[in-house]
């Protein structure tokens, strides 16, 4: 290429989420919460980002509080054990899911 380079592809678009544990707390009347964030963090791809939090098994009235979040608490209706996961997606489509977060 005359006169200069080419820009360098982005690295493959990866991601992880953390803690991958966390225990529910009763708030006493309402359900239960999780008293920590968890954090979806991408690595590679095109910035900027976008985050969709998706519950992998356990009870259905369990979610994010900012399920378009990277950073965000969990609420549920009883204390059961629910999985969680995100889905990254970079400007340019490509996708890809965190670890599991479980929390029980």
């Amino acid at each position: 290429m005359a006169g200069g380079s080419a820009a360098a592809p982005p690295s493959p678009l990866t991601a992880s989420a953390a803690p991958t544990t966390e225990t529910w707390t009763y708030d006493g009347g309402l359900g239960y919460y999780v008293s920590g964030d968890v954090t979806a963090t991408p690595s590679g791809g095109t910035t900027p980002y976008t985050y969709a939090w998706e519950r992998v098994s356990g009870y259905v009235a369990a979610g994010a509080i900012g399920p378009t979040s990277a950073v965000t608490p969990f609420v549920s209706l009883f204390g059961t054990t629910t999985v969680f996961k995100c889905l990254v997606t970079d400007s340019l489509g490509v996708t890809a899911y965190t670890n599991n977060v479980s929390i029980s």
